[in-house]
């Protein structure tokens, strides 16, 4: 285990997530990236909304990030995507060859779900390499 991606969305479940990804990532000297989807498509909202999601963004990944400083785990920020979380993740999943996605079991949106959420569900059905559902 090599390369650990880490999608976050700044929920208690994915810093959790995160949590368990930087000591996993720890232990086995694996790299880590954290990625941050955003479901407005810059194409189509006002620029000022955009901007703004892009400022929301920042703060998510550097929240994130902090997870991973003080567990003195190098982690890598990826740039913020646009489109559908779980199709962005399962993508760059598959195109930057990462190992492992570890993930919270719910999003900011899916709170009061008593399911899998959504996003996680469809990445764990989806995914080229295996998905760890962090609870």
């Amino acid at each position: 285990m090599r390369s650990i991606l880490v999608p976050t969305d700044g929920s208690r479940y994915s810093i959790k997530a995160a949590k368990y990804a930087a000591k996993l990532a720890g232990e086995l000297g694996a790299r880590v990236s954290i990625l941050h989807v955003s479901e407005y498509h810059p194409r189509v909202k006002a620029r000022g909304l955009v901007e703004e999601e892009e400022k929301e963004a920042a703060q998510i990944l550097s929240e994130t990030k902090k997870v991973f400083d003080e567990a003195n785990v190098t982690a890598e920020v990826m740039k913020l995507e646009f489109g559908h979380p779980a199709d962005i993740i399962c993508k760059a999943a598959e195109k930057r060859g990462f190992d492992l996605i570890v993930m919270g079991e719910k999003g900011a949106h899916e709170i009061g779900r008593f399911m899998l959420g959504s996003v996680a569900d469809r990445v764990a059905h989806h995914a080229s390499c295996p998905v760890l559902i962090v609870r």
